[in-house]
């Protein structure tokens, strides 16, 4: 009897084994600091109930443990790295802790690789994944089988008529991709650089102000989104910050894209409706005003010269309010990253001075200025993790079977660090791009295939103007810094820690 009580209570035991782990990680307080309280509570629930079935009813103990030994068993053949190899699944264990792993760990997927080579599976918490860590594969995986991957849904989507640009169907993203890319205009950009110089100008002074009165030094996240956000407005629709407009546009935005908003609906409808009906009121107010045909003043602008049929269309509207929001969110961590890469390896900001300023007239790809390249060696570096198709219908491909309603996940910034393509990969170095070529294959940070990002030149444009404003006129000190973090979901990007401060100086001092 003492045996089978043993018994019993090992296999209890071992089922609350994984939580007890995942409540001793402190990266797991700081990310899910809620659901850690219920994972304790569970905890104690659990401890509870199984305390009292064995004082006052052991006879409940064993079915209780059969059933759960039964759960562990399944979870355990599950989570093994070679489970459905035969059916031909890549390998890689399904299990919750790999998942979990996966977001306290940046360099996960890169030790993955190395585990179980450069396809390999895990779940996103409860949904199965293929991850690929070779680009040439990816890219590969991707074309041959474009009809059967589409981008996993938004939430926000089901609020633009034909839905947001990624997640078209094929005709219409056929349609509509070719206008936003060409309403998405370098011209615009190039007839706005001084004015975007000169938001970075005094953005970065007024930060350098707030620094020199703050103790311990200030985080530039919030002062580069304020920038962002002034530029981002009045190249997209030709709207100014301090205006009435402006500030109740960047109020709408907030509520637009808060997360706990995303779920409701109504609030957010609500916020998009009154932001299309700003969009329409400046849509106007450019019709009426003096045409400038060589020099477009916005993206708006833009519409009514080459598509003024489509200037009320709610889905190229509402498409531009949802690409400023998102992509002024990704520069946003490009800007932040090339902060912290330029804090640690400070000489490259030394470098600036040194050279002629100059517009950089080479592609992304192939930079001709120091500044461009070092946006485009923070992007091989950084914030260009990760693209995530959904499997529409079941794949066989090169051996491998990946079935319908898993996702697939081809890693950019884990093929970066291929020692084959780039010498030291670790390392910054922005000189690796001078008059060298690196094919999609090689590198990627703005995707592959037909979902690949449209802004992609605008993009490094304010990275590099960025660059130039910091590193020519500024001098900084790290005063704190910590590890980088992620926030509680897979499809996040990693960024700076929350500690990171620094304190300016005018680099002339």
């Amino acid at each position: 009897m003492a045996i089978e009580l043993l018994v019993e209570w090992s296999v209890l035991a071992a089922a609350a084994i994984s939580p007890l782990r995942l409540c001793a990680k402190k990266n797991f307080w700081r990310m899910f600091p809620n659901y850690g309280y219920l994972l304790v509570g569970a905890l104690t629930a659990y401890v509870v109930v199984v305390t009292a079935l064995t004082i006052y009813a052991p006879t409940y103990l064993r079915p209780l443990a059969g059933i759960i030994g039964v759960a562990l068993i399944i979870v355990l053949w599950r989570g093994r790295a070679g489970y459905g190899k035969r059916r031909g699944l890549v390998p890689g264990s399904l299990a919750l802790r790999p998942s979990l792993d996966s977001l306290f760990d940046h360099r996960f997927y890169e030790k993955q690789h190395h585990k179980h080579g450069p396809m390999f599976k895990i779940s996103q918490f409860y949904r199965p994944m293929v991850c690929v860590t070779d680009l040439s594969r990816g890219l590969e995986l991707i074309r041959q089988n474009d009809l059967s991957l589409g981008p996993p849904l938004l939430i926000f989507d089901r609020f633009i008529p034909e839905g947001f640009i990624r997640n078209m169907s094929s005709d219409d993203h056929q349609v509509y991709r070719k206008i936003l890319k060409t309403l998405l205009s370098m011209d615009v950009v190039h007839n706005s650089e001084h004015r975007i110089s000169s938001s970075f100008a005094s953005g970065i002074d007024h930060m350098a102000q707030e620094s020199r009165c703050t103790v311990g030094g200030i985080h530039p996240a919030k002062y580069l989104d304020d920038i962002l956000y002034d530029v981002f407005l009045r190249i997209f629709f030709g709207v100014e910050s301090d205006t009435e407009r402006g500030q109740r546009l960047r109020e709408l935005y907030t509520s637009l894209y808060a997360y706990g908003l995303a779920f409701y609906g109504q609030e957010v409808r609500t916020a998009v409706e009154e932001i299309t009906e700003i969009v329409r009121s400046q849509i106007n107010e450019l019709a009426h005003a003096s045409p400038d045909e060589s020099n477009p003043a916005c993206f708006l602008d833009r519409l009514l010269k080459l598509y003024p049929e489509m200037s009320d269309d709610l889905t190229i509207i509402q498409n531009l309010i949802y690409v400023n929001r998102i992509t002024r969110s990704d520069v946003g961590g490009l800007l932040n990253w090339i902060f912290k890469l330029l804090s640690d390896n400070p000489k490259w900001a030394q470098r600036l001075g040194e050279e002629p300023l100059a517009r950089d007239e080479g592609s992304w790809r192939q930079p001709e200025t120091l500044a461009g390249r070092i946006v485009a060696e923070t992007l091989r570096l950084e914030q260009s993790e990760y693209l995530c198709r959904k499997v529409l219908e079941d794949i066989h491909w090169q051996g491998f079977w990946i079935p319908k309603g898993w996702l697939v996940r081809v890693c950019p910034r884990d093929a970066h660090q291929n020692e084959a393509v780039f010498e030291n990969p670790r390392a910054f170095n922005p000189d690796r791009f001078l008059g060298r070529h690196y094919g999609t294959s090689e590198y990627a940070p703005f995707g592959i295939g037909r979902h690949s990002c449209l802004g992609a030149q605008f993009a490094v444009t304010i990275g590099r103007i960025f660059v130039n404003e910091l590193g020519r006129h500024w001098k900084w000190t790290v005063v704190c810094d910590g590890p980088r973090e992620l926030n509680s979901h897979h499809w996040n990007h990693w960024r700076p820690s929350p500690n990171f401060r620094v304190s300016f100086s005018p680099l002339s001092a």
